[in-house]
């Protein structure tokens, strides 16, 4: 079952509850099939496929790339859902073919579930990488679209900078705890911010962006 597409998974959480309704909105035909949780397929190394599907993440907090592999523009995002129904954003591609990068948190459970969403027609390929591949940087760092960096010093005043690609593209900073959860957001806009030392989350729509030490 899939918003963006004419098939694909998506997650049901039940809450406890003995039972769950669904509603279907803005749609023709349909046919809906529920799996065991134990369906999910386990991100061990590189995958790749179309539309929107379920996997399992079992492994230490590591980031993950999220690159498209078709020439459409259509959404392609990631999120990474917790033991207890928790579901932070991990990476979007704005539509772009550039690969971004995003967070697997695991919180004690062990584990993660991480959610493509996809059109059905839209390729893409995700891969887990260690903890250690993110960059360190105690002067600048920079990037585009979507990623993760860790600020090695402690927590000071720098200077955020984003080339926006419209008029409601905005670049948002969160704090990420050693478990790579998010826990606080830093800011939504650009110019001096104070930037915590650890671990910093990058969303954007997009642009390039750099983060430094004011000068």
């Amino acid at each position: 079952m899939h918003t963006h597409g004419t098939h694909g998974r998506t997650l049901l959480f039940g809450s406890g509850q003995s039972e769950v309704r669904l509603r279907l909105e803005r749609v023709g035909s349909w046919s809906l099939r529920l799996l065991p949780i134990e369906a999910a397929t386990p991100l061990t190394g590189k995958a790749e496929g179309k539309g929107s599907t379920v996997f399992r993440y079992t492994g230490p907090p590591a980031v993950h790339s999220l690159r498209r592999l078709t020439r459409d523009d259509h959404p392609l995002d990631a999120f990474t859902v917790q033991a207890d129904g928790k579901k932070w954003i991990s990476a979007g591609t704005a539509g772009r073919r550039r690969p971004v990068v995003g967070n697997l948190p695991v919180s004690a459970a062990g584990y993660c579930y991480v959610l493509v969403t996809a059109g059905h027609s839209t390729g893409w390929q995700i891969e887990p990488a260690a903890l250690d591949t993110v960059p360190a940087f105690t002067d600048k760092v920079s990037g585009q679209g979507y990623g993760v960096v860790r600020h090695t010093r402690q927590a000071a005043e720098m200077m955020v900078r984003y080339e926006a690609r419209g008029l409601i593209d905005i670049i948002a900073l969160w704090e990420l705890d050693e478990r790579l959860e998010p826990i606080r957001r830093i800011s939504m806009a650009t110019g001096l911010q104070h930037i915590p030392q650890g671990l910093v989350q990058v969303r954007t729509g997009g642009g390039k962006w750099s983060i430094e030490t004011r000068g």
